[in-house]
């Protein structure tokens, strides 16, 4: 069609045009996330500016409200040198995060808060969402995690949360409310907080129900968590066929966690056959696609190679989880560069990665910095000191490693380590000799157990 009077086949693109093609894909990328339970794929999140819809009769999204709330840090039970929220804490999801009313999946998830601690008495309560830590915009839990460990102790900050509008105040009601109007992924995360104990009583039965349901609405995430209930027989009767079918059904459908989990059974090789190239498969694909522990897995599956070309490898996907704050990764990766594997041989940036992980909170990055001081390797200098209250800090959180190393293994490490162990160990009563015989162990065991009583 052509002449002066013509009309163009398509309307010219205004920037109200524009404007207005935009927002209604924000709606459509909302309402997809919303209703299909699963997270948009990654080149889209943050692409869209997602509008937030009005609850209906059946709501599957609510409002909430923002507040600035000031907090007066402590200091960690475990650790009175480091800062403390007295918050447990998780990253958000995108869907979770439309369903809350937010535009996106930034900041922290309050699942618990500790009675007393310095969140709870600022009015901090489970169900908050942080997002901003003293004019900072956080990422992630972890972001929020680190953010904390660098201020000091007694600081007064301001934060910025996310409150879910909820008639009684009751973040489970809510959610409750959300997936009784037909939310899939609220569904989902009911099943999460019921098979940990998040916030409310653990019960794998009910975490059972609730993912079953979200499986039944299409979710993703939920085929995937019912599957690894039913397979080992978790919260229901014990039904192998059935969570596998669950789990294939989801890694079909590119879910990255379901895609690892298949990859590791089939290094496992007990429940399905093992298969080490289909699992380097599924795993690659699960770690292009962004999942941490998926890249971590794959870093052990090469690293389990135990040639140069393994080694290097590994160091590629350790060094990948790692950028995006895995602390297990960063310790792995601290190996391979403090023995030369795969890498340059290069134990300051082995300590320093250690270092990274050891703040943490690793108990591995705790346990392999502490050695190096002790040696006095990749540090600024030599301190048997400062090795021994790290390695007491790791055994502190559990590591059964440091403590059988301790236990059966202490001569590995100095005289001037085993002496500054005995000094700091705290209910140690004996001679500072830096022999490990009875009434070490006796002491070391106190130390562990002080908490108890």
């Amino acid at each position: 069609m052509s002449g002066a009077g013509a009309r163009p086949l398509l309307p010219r693109l205004t920037p109200s045009l524009a404007s207005s093609i935009s927002g209604a894909l924000a709606v459509l990328a909302g309402l997809l996330a919303l209703v299909v339970g699963s997270s948009l794929p990654s080149e889209y999140q943050g692409a869209f500016d997602v509008v937030r819809l009005p609850p209906t009769g059946a709501p599957t999204q609510t409002a909430g409200l923002s507040s600035r709330l000031a907090v007066k840090l402590g200091s960690l039970p475990s650790d009175n040198q480091k800062a403390w929220l007295g918050v447990n804490i998780q990253s958000m999801e995108l869907p979770l995060a439309l369903s809350l009313g937010l535009r996106n999946a930034k900041g922290a998830l309050i699942t618990e808060t500790v009675p007393n601690g310095p969140a709870a008495r600022a009015g901090i309560r489970p169900g908050d969402i942080i997002l901003n830590f003293n004019g900072n915009n956080l990422e992630d839990s972890t972001d929020l995690r680190q953010k904390v460990s660098h201020t000091a102790i007694d600081s007064d900050v301001v934060l910025e949360v996310w409150r879910v509008a909820s008639p009684d105040g009751d973040f489970y009601a809510a959610l409750r409310r959300l997936a009784d109007g037909g939310n899939a992924y609220v569904m989902y995360h009911l099943g999460t907080m019921h098979e940990a104990g998040t916030g409310i009583a653990k019960d794998e039965r009910e975490a059972v129900r609730w993912y079953q349901r979200a499986a039944n609405a299409g979710s993703p995430h939920a085929m995937t968590s019912l599957g690894l209930m039913l397979i080992p027989g978790r919260g229901a009767s014990k039904d192998q066929p059935e969570g596998l079918r669950l789990l294939k059904g989801a890694a079909d459908r590119d879910h990255p966690e379901a895609m690892r989990r298949l990859a590791v059974l089939m290094v496992e090789g007990t429940v399905l056959t093992r298969n080490l190239p289909e699992a380097e498969r599924l795993l690659t694909k699960s770690a292009e696609a962004g999942h941490v522990l998926a890249m971590l897995d794959l870093g052990d599956l090469h690293d389990a190679r135990d040639n140069e070309q393994g080694w290097s490898q590994a160091a590629k996907w350790y060094a990948r989880a790692a950028d995006r704050g895995n602390a297990t990764a960063m310790v792995r990766l601290g190996i391979l560069q403090q023995d030369g594997k795969g890498v340059l041989k290069d134990e300051t940036a082995a300590a320093n990665l250690y270092r990274k992980a050891a703040d943490d909170g690793s108990s591995s990055g705790m346990h392999n910095l502490a050695l190096l001081y002790d040696k006095g390797i990749g540090v600024d200098r030599r301190d048997p000191e400062l090795a021994a209250t790290l390695m007491l800090q790791a055994i502190d959180l559990g590591d059964q490693f440091s403590l059988k190393e301790m236990a059966q293994s202490s001569r590995r490490w100095s005289l001037d380590f085993r002496r500054a162990f005995q000094r700091n160990a705290g209910f140690y009563e004996g001679g500072i000799d830096g022999s490990f015989g009875h009434s070490t162990l006796s002491a070391l065991n106190d130390y562990i157990n002080r908490k108890k009583k």
